[in-house]
């Protein structure tokens, strides 16, 4: 069985290079982050090199959007991983 790896503010840093780490470990990766183009090309990179995952566009400071994001990842299956690397500037709070 896959393991599932959820990964918040997946389109650059810290979250890209775990979010690609993990594919090349097995893991099917859920990467999360305001920017879908920067997810697009990440998507696009571990599909390449033979991983697998999806991408969703998810803006923490949003609660229209966290609960968008979790109804899609119930059609996709629970996390075994979750890596909450998404921030929010101060002043951001849900709304």
């Amino acid at each position: 069985m896959t393991q599932i790896a959820l990964i918040t503010g997946a389109s650059q840093g810290i979250g890209r290079s775990l979010s690609f780490h993990l594919a090349q470990k097995g893991y099917y990766i859920i990467a999360a982050a305001r920017s879908k183009d920067k997810l697009d090309t990440l998507l696009d990179e571990i599909h390449s090199n033979g991983g697998k995952g999806s991408s969703m566009a998810l803006d923490v400071s949003s609660s229209e959007s966290i609960y968008q994001f979790k109804r899609e990842i119930e059609v996709i299956g629970v996390p075994s991983l979750i890596i909450n690397n998404a921030g929010i500037e101060d002043g951001y709070l849900l709304k």
